[in-house]
């Protein structure tokens, strides 16, 4: 039989044979598949089944049928048979609807995706145009899915659309990428790259802080290509990048600068640009661009001698990260700058870099009123005989404070040789200060040199006082309570003087003061403002200075026998956290760049001195503008590192409040507020710390949570809920104190709490939950929290307080009652 005749017996006889496969050659399958080509009568329905079948050959006779017939139905018919198909099989049948006539298949499938009432219908066709071959003619389509569709259809569209955008679709794109899905921004960014000129790097640029990691790096990727082609108006695009919190992309940026030709023009760009920063990201940004080594020194030593200080400034410290020994040439130019801040900078950096070359020119800039603590303090850290031998001969210079320094610095260079003119600054100088300062360093580097030293005859020639013949009695009676260690002293009608000592009150030898002997003993130390003061409010908080003695804080006061007065000593320098024994994380609060750090404990317990400790580490370890405001001014801070401005309630300033509202003014980097009183107080300090300053304060309060409840219960009921909010995201630190007797009876021990304002915390004052907070800080020592209980324990472990003592202090008593004695428990139920 001919093939031609084979299939004559008709259409539905023709789709079994192809359905069933039943030919007996090649040559009977290729003449059914081209009269099913030909076919005019085969149904519709039917011919598209053949669409999803792996035969190639067949899918070509159907696609070719349904070409000729341009039956508006074929569209319809292929999406409704989608349903339930293999992925492989769906591609293969629309890659042969793809085919039809161009103007006809978009159109129709268009129709289908709008008709919403047809949920499946609009489901089936919207899959189906991202599942086929597509053109710009689908473009439309396309946009409309994206703007319109459902979110796993709008991803898959944006992809598809980026397999055939051209540049004249960049503003649809553009539009995408403020869409609030990720995955839709960053299949627009990658179409964008492909197409963009360096007329777009503003716009990537702009974008990355804003993006999650992923996104960034496809960002920064297209940034490097475009920057070196902008020129140098892209530096100014690309600095912006500096600023952000998020190392990798400082890095990034950093790279991306440093790809630049003019390397010079870069690095002043880039300096130019920190110095409109806010310090701490000035340091940061700084810091980072030191990653890239030797690339920058070249750029940056040029930058030292421009005719801008702040360039030069900037120069230096981005150098100072740097082992070079060109730094130091470039340190010793600046010595001489007549910008003084640029000048002790410069000599800073010299002393640490302790090259013994650059001794000739500190020595030189010691002439310098202005820089000359800095090169003092240099020629010590860079030691040798040169250096020495310089500030010995400034230990006798007329000057105490220039004494005390040299002093200082010869003490910092732990050069055995240092020692004798310790002691003999300790035992003769005529400036009791510089005595004191003096027996202080001998103590510590004969400690460090296991050096035999007759402490007690030293310490009584450096403690005293040689108060001229007309000094008050009073004046005699506060340096005796120097020299002998006293705390405190207190001056009562009908009673002798008492000094505090170790924690004891203890009364001196003589008769009981009457009232008028307390009178006339008392008003002697006031000056007339003073005396006014007390006669107008009965009562005077002041700081008293004592020649050649010391600083005391007093407050004088009557009652119904008299006036009487209270007195405490204040050391001759500030304490240090490790002197206070402070907890060794607290130097953290050195690198805090905003927020609030409080310390409370009751009264008398030492929140002063260890908020004077606080402020000397900001001095020594930071450059910055520290305004302290206190009532009265106790510690006395010297220029280290940092710019200190004291002023005092009272006579700089009328109230906390006052004063709090003129520092926001006054470009301070830490605030420092004697104590928070009242609400105004407490909600400016709130409101310096949300703004970028660090507040330091003091609060009276026994336990650290309870300073928290006081912070807030400081407003109305009404605004404790904005308050909350405001404090949760301010708070650093509390640190609680309270003072315990030593171990061996002869003094007292600092006992601290420390509260740290982690995620819970913050979230437990939100919610207003400050109950939960001892939990989270028994459970947050890894955080560095700690609780008074641990303190305690960590005390009797180091046996500086006995675990008696810790027993009778403890909020839980049962963890100390394995360490007591079992007769000390008898005793005290007894």
């Amino acid at each position: 039989m001919a093939i031609g005749t084979l299939f004559k017996s008709g259409s539905k006889d023709l789709l079994e044979r192809i359905r069933t496969k039943n030919f007996s050659s090649a040559e009977e399958r290729s003449e059914a598949y081209r009269q099913l080509a030909a076919s005019s009568d085969v149904k519709l329905a039917d011919a598209v089944q053949f669409l999803f079948t792996p035969d190639g050959e067949l899918r070509k006779a159907v696609g070719q049928m349904l070409a000729a017939r341009r039956d508006p139905e074929t569209v319809l018919v292929v999406v409704k048979a989608l349903k339930g198909r293999p992925e492989a099989a769906r591609r293969a049948a629309l890659g042969v609807l793809a085919a039809l006539p161009v103007g006809d298949v978009p159109q129709q499938l268009g129709a289908l995706i709008e008709q919403k009432d047809q949920a499946e219908q609009s489901k089936l066709a919207t899959e189906a145009l991202l599942d086929m071959p597509l053109s710009q003619g689908t473009v439309p389509l396309l946009t409309k899915v994206i703007e319109n569709g459902e979110a796993a259809h709008r991803l898959r569209a944006v992809q598809r659309f980026a397999e055939i955008a051209q540049a004249g679709n960049l503003p649809f794109f553009e539009r995408l990428l403020d869409d609030p899905d990720e995955r839709l921004r960053l299949a627009a960014y990658q179409v964008i790259v492909k197409f963009a000129g360096v007329d777009k790097l503003g716009l990537l640029v702009r974008r990355v802080p804003e993006e999650p990691y992923s996104t960034q790096q496809v960002l920064v990727e297209a940034i490097g290509k475009l920057a070196p082609r902008a020129g140098g108006e892209a530096v100014q695009e690309v600095l912006g990048l500096l600023a952000s919190g998020n190392t990798g992309l400082r890095s990034v940026a950093l790279k991306i600068l440093m790809s630049f030709p003019d390397r010079l023009a870069t690095v002043r760009a880039f300096i130019e640009y920190s110095q409109s920063l806010v310090g701490w990201v000035r340091d940061r940004a700084l810091e980072s661009m030191r990653e890239f080594g030797a690339d920058v020194v070249e750029p940056a030593l040029s930058l030292v001698r421009d005719e801008d200080p702040d360039v030069r400034g900037a120069a230096l410290t981005l150098l100072s990260g740097f082992e070079d020994p060109r730094v130091a040439q470039a340190a010793v130019h600046l010595l001489g700058d007549a910008d003084w801040w640029l000048a002790i900078n410069a000599a800073d950096l010299l002393g640490r870099l302790k090259d013994p070359r650059t001794v000739p020119a500190l020595i030189q800039a010691t002439q310098r009123e202005e820089v000359r603590w800095s090169a003092v303090e240099a020629l010590g850290r860079i030691g040798g005989p040169e250096a020495l031998q310089a500030l010995a001969k400034l230990t006798k210079d007329e000057r105490p404070e220039i004494r005390i320094e040299a002093l200082a610095a010869l003490a910092v260079s732990e050069d055995e040789r240092v020692l004798p003119i310790l002691k003999g600054a300790a035992e003769s100088d005529p400036e009791k200060p510089v005595r004191q300062r003096a027996y202080e360093m001998v103590r510590e580097l004969a400690a460090k040199k296991s050096a035999q030293l007759d402490d007690a005859a030293l310490r009584d020639a450096a403690h005293s006082s040689e108060l001229s013949a007309e000094a008050p009695q009073i004046h005699r009676l506060l340096a005796m309570a120097r020299q002998q260690g006293a705390s405190d002293l207190h001056v009562s009608v009908d009673s002798v003087p008492i000094m505090r000592v170790g924690g004891e009150l203890r009364r001196l030898q003589g008769n009981p003061l009457t009232p008028e002997q307390a009178e006339s003993l008392l008003t002697g130390l006031l000056e007339e403002s003073q005396l006014a003061r007390l006669q107008a409010e009965h009562q005077l908080d002041a700081c008293f200075h004592v020649p050649n003695d010391g600083r005391y804080r007093g407050n004088v006061f009557r009652d119904r026998k008299g006036l009487n007065g209270v007195f405490r000593v204040i050391p001759e320098k500030p304490p240090t956290i490790t002197e206070l024994g402070l907890p060794a994380d607290m130097s953290e609060i050195a690198r805090y760049h905003q927020g609030i750090i409080i310390v409370t404990g009751p009264s008398g317990s030492g929140k002063s001195t260890t908020l004077a400790a606080l402020v000397n580490l900001v001095n020594e370890t930071r450059r910055d503008h520290v305004l302290t405001l206190e009532d009265p001014v106790e510690f006395v801070h010297p220029f280290k590192s940092s710019l200190i401005n004291q002023r005092e309630v009272g006579k700089h300033t009328g109230s906390f409040a006052a004063a709090l509202r003129a520092a926001l003014r006054e470009d301070p980097d830490v605030i420092v507020i004697g104590e928070m009183r009242d609400k105004e107080t407490v909600e400016l300090a709130l409101t310096a710390a949300e703004t970028g300053h660090v507040v330091l304060s003091t609060l009276n309060a026994t336990t650290a949570h309870k300073a928290v409840d006081r912070v807030i219960a400081s407003f109305p009921v009404d605004e404790q809920s904005q308050v909350r909010e405001s404090f949760a995201g301010a708070l650093k630190v509390v640190l609680a104190q309270s003072l315990v007797q030593a171990a061996d009876g002869k003094g007292l021990v600092g006992c601290y709490e420390v509260l740290k304002g982690t995620l819970s915390v913050a979230n437990c004052i939100r919610d207003g939950k400050t109950f939960q907070i001892p939990s989270i800080m028994q459970i947050g020592q890894s955080a560095g929290m700690r609780t008074f209980d641990d303190s305690l324990m960590g005390l009797v472990r180091s046996g500086k307080v006995t675990p008696e003592t810790a027993y009778l202090r403890a909020n839980s008593k049962d963890l100390f009652e394995p360490l007591v004695s079992p007769k000390f428990l008898e005793d005290l139920l007894a």
